[in-house]
């Protein structure tokens, strides 16, 4: 979390337009240098379902395999 008002959440670059075309206004893009990474969300603004859905596919891309499966 960069502030308290926002946090960055790490999605493969190929998922990043549909989010910021679903809600463009509570998302932009995370840039790691000139690498697309993820994106950055503004928590006022974002709905809890949707920051709970982005949170869940981040940890789905990173998380062992054994917990995966369960």
């Amino acid at each position: 979390m960069p502030d308290q008002q926002h946090v960055n959440v790490m999605l493969d670059p190929f998922d990043v337009e549909p989010v910021l075309r679903d809600d463009p206004g509570s998302c932009e893009e995370l840039m790691w240098g000139k690498q697309l990474v993820g994106v950055r969300v503004s928590l006022k603004q974002a709905s809890p379902t949707m920051v709970r859905s982005l949170l869940e596919a981040a940890w789905r891309r990173k998380a062992p395999k054994r917990l995966l499966r369960k």
